[in-house]
């Protein structure tokens, strides 16, 4: 996977920030405070937020690497940065230099908010094809309609041999109540999943009747909370592939290349 040069990434994000800056001053410095007043005073400031941009829906505020700043998670899962009396706002990323490297500080609370939620997906709910000792686990949101879902799902068994387990969630692009949305339900609440869902990719025109009978007792819902979830992330296509440190890479993957890719994050996220 190629990524920009580190520079032209700083200039991109900062070109970002400046655009959206409120009027940057000296405010954004501020001396530390203890536990008690911080939570206090996230507690006003989130309460301010509200009134003043309501459109924000920030759903998390907590103090940020930066001082004097707060950082920001919106209910669509943007980040922005506020001073401590509310009155300056940046939109944009933080980066860290502290470590010798360019660290994307932002991608990362980003990346740790989407396992956040993948954790509260109970198990049951994810269609998974693993090998018996996987070396790595990926969460692929999948439409059944979809060509490249199709050419992913006829590579799980090249994905199982090279260790790699594959978890699904339901994501029918074409939205809640559509054809592809039916046919996920179909599948998510066959007596069988795994194989009504290898069923339905193999043959994509075919009727949910003709395929699997629902369990009685399904929470045909479910569909519609992994499709939310998937907008929530920032899922628009599928399939959309979330490696297990939450980053979410767009569009088919190889087999091989997906392992590569698997194992260079691996390597990665073991550096000091």
């Amino acid at each position: 996977m190629r990524h920009p040069p580190p520079f032209t990434v700083i200039a991109t994000a900062l070109s970002v920030a400046i655009l959206c800056l409120c009027g940057v001053s000296s405010s954004f410095a501020a001396p530390p405070v203890s536990t008690a007043q911080a939570d206090d005073e996230r507690r006003a400031l989130m309460s301010q937020l509200s009134r003043t941009l309501p459109e924000l829906r920030l759903s998390r505020l907590y103090p940020s690497e930066l001082p004097g700043l707060y950082e920001g998670l919106t209910e669509e899962g943007s980040w922005i940065y506020v001073n401590r009396d509310g009155t300056r706002v940046l939109v944009g990323q933080l980066f860290g230099l502290d470590t010798g490297r360019v660290v994307d500080l932002t991608a990362q609370h980003r990346q740790r908010w989407v396992r956040e939620l993948l954790q509260g997906v109970p198990d049951k709910e994810f269609i998974s094809y693993s090998p018996a000792k996987p070396k790595h686990h990926v969460v692929v949101f999948t439409d059944i309609n979809c060509g490249y879902c199709q050419l992913l799902h006829r590579e799980r068994g090249q994905l199982n041999a090279l260790g790699i387990a594959v978890h699904y969630l339901a994501f029918p692009r074409a939205g809640v109540g559509s054809e592809s949305y039916d046919r996920a339900i179909s599948a998510w609440c066959a007596h069988d999943p795994k194989n009504a869902l290898t069923q339905f990719k193999s043959m994509p025109n075919s009727s949910p009747s003709e395929q699997s009978a629902r369990r009685r007792d399904c929470d045909v819902a479910m569909v519609g909370r992994h499709y939310q979830l998937g907008q929530r992330i920032g899922v628009s296509g599928t399939p959309a592939l979330v490696f297990e440190d939450g980053q979410v890479f767009p569009g088919y993957v190889p087999a091989a290349e997906l392992a590569d890719m698997l194992g260079q994050n691996q390597l990665e996220a073991a550096r000091p």
